[in-house]
């Protein structure tokens, strides 16, 4: 379990799929991916994945990570993955490649980090 309190802002950031069901578009399925701090709970961004095998371009991907790395000003120190796909292994290699830790955590475990994000989304996306 991550422990908010022994961390500042920015310490250790998050790469989760928020979406529980299916966001469709254009009839078609999507999962959604966000890259948010695990203190402030503050979203730097996120990309839009086809389900059922879709994967972002890396470009993206290293697009997401330099917007939020512009907005903390420095790297996390860990980046935490919540779940074991080809999105979140090319989550884990863009951090690899900036030099972040990563580690995996159940997203049952996270919840209370981005509960409230993710009811905010349903809500807005119903």
């Amino acid at each position: 379990m991550i422990k908010l309190d022994q961390l500042k802002d920015n310490d250790v950031w998050l790469a989760v799929k928020i979406s529980g069901s299916f966001m469709f578009i254009n009839d078609t399925p999507y999962y959604v991916f966000v890259l948010m701090d695990a203190v402030s709970a503050s979203v730097f961004g996120h990309v839009i994945v086809e389900a059922f095998g879709g994967t972002p371009d890396t470009r993206e991907v290293d697009s997401l990570f330099s917007k939020a790395y512009s907005v903390a000003k420095r790297w996390p120190e860990k980046l935490i993955i919540s779940d074991k796909s080809a999105v979140s292994e090319l989550f884990r290699s863009v951090a690899k490649k900036n030099g972040i830790e990563t580690d995996n955590i159940p997203l049952n475990e996270l919840s209370p980090v981005i509960a409230p994000f993710v009811e905010e989304f349903a809500n807005h996306y119903k």
